[in-house]
């Protein structure tokens, strides 16, 4: 009878080890997918922030622009660095859209944005390239509005 009680009491034990270390499993996974998570964020914040560097580091990118609304005929060169920056913009704003909850979204600048005939004209060729909510949301509140 004692032996039963030491092998009932041993195996109360394990057992109770064995949700411990269960338990334990579960706390580092989370901790993992909060570590992917802020890392996931770091990443499309660098992205945002490399954006911004291109268009600050060509300088010709303004005159550019300005050449463009004018009427004067852009070289390829030219036309491709115009284009370059539109689409890292768009790509910016759809990063926003998907980290940012919508009340913090920037609703009038994008909105002024694509008041520009060069912006909603790229905006029309490509993009199907772009999350479809994304998508959704510049058409029904930014083009629409």
């Amino acid at each position: 009878m004692d032996m039963e009680k030491i092998n009932r009491w041993a195996g109360i034990i394990g057992n109770v080890g064995v949700l411990v270390g269960i338990a334990l499993v579960l706390i580092e996974l989370n901790q993992t997918n909060d570590l992917m998570a802020a890392q996931d964020r770091y990443n499309r914040l660098s992205a945002y922030t490399s954006n911004n560097s291109l268009y600050l580091q060509n300088a010709d990118l303004p005159m550019i622009y300005d050449k463009i609304i004018n009427g004067e005929q852009p070289s390829a060169a030219e036309s491709s660095a115009v284009d370059l920056f539109l689409r890292n913009s768009n790509r910016v704003r759809e990063w926003t859209f998907q980290e940012l909850p919508s009340d913090d979204l920037p609703l009038e600048q994008w909105r002024r944005a694509f008041r520009d005939p060069l912006v909603s004209d790229q905006w029309k060729r490509e993009k199907i390239e772009y999350n479809p909510e994304f998508r959704e949301y510049i058409e029904l509140f930014v083009l629409n509005n």
